[in-house]
């Protein structure tokens, strides 16, 4: 993750390894869930899932998150993967693009507008 200059809420976060997919699976989450506040907040990604610009969150304790209750589907519970926000000082996850999506374990279920939308998500990406 890299500082933005002129934006000191906001993070650059660049693929690493020739793959884009961790940004794609941030990006695709974040606009799909329902309740967003444990979650760092996606502004922009680009055309190629290569940049992802999200809201800065500073590291954390080990003790501020020992008892905060997450997502049973998201799996990389390590503690740099949250920070907290200096604008409202709320304890999130920064990242999140390892998941473990079983049927049902989000809900609710994608509607038919929604599959049609990843349909075409995926397209973009050349996994069809």
């Amino acid at each position: 993750m890299y500082p933005i200059p002129g934006h000191d809420d906001k993070v650059l976060k660049v693929a690493k390894n020739g793959s884009n997919a961790a940004n794609w699976v941030e990006a695709v989450i974040y606009h799909h869930l329902t309740e967003k506040s444990l979650f760092g907040t996606v502004l922009s990604i680009s055309q190629s899932g290569k940049f992802l610009v999200m809201e800065r969150l500073d590291d954390v304790s080990a003790d501020e998150v020992t008892n905060l209750q997450v997502p049973t589907w998201w799996t990389d519970r390590k503690r740099v993967n949250f920070g907290r926000s200096p604008c409202s000082g709320a304890v999130k996850i920064r990242d999140y693009a390892l998941v473990n999506l079983n049927l049902g374990s989000l809900t609710p279920m994608p509607s038919a507008d929604e599959n049609n939308e990843m349909a075409r998500w995926l397209n973009l990406l050349h996994f069809n």
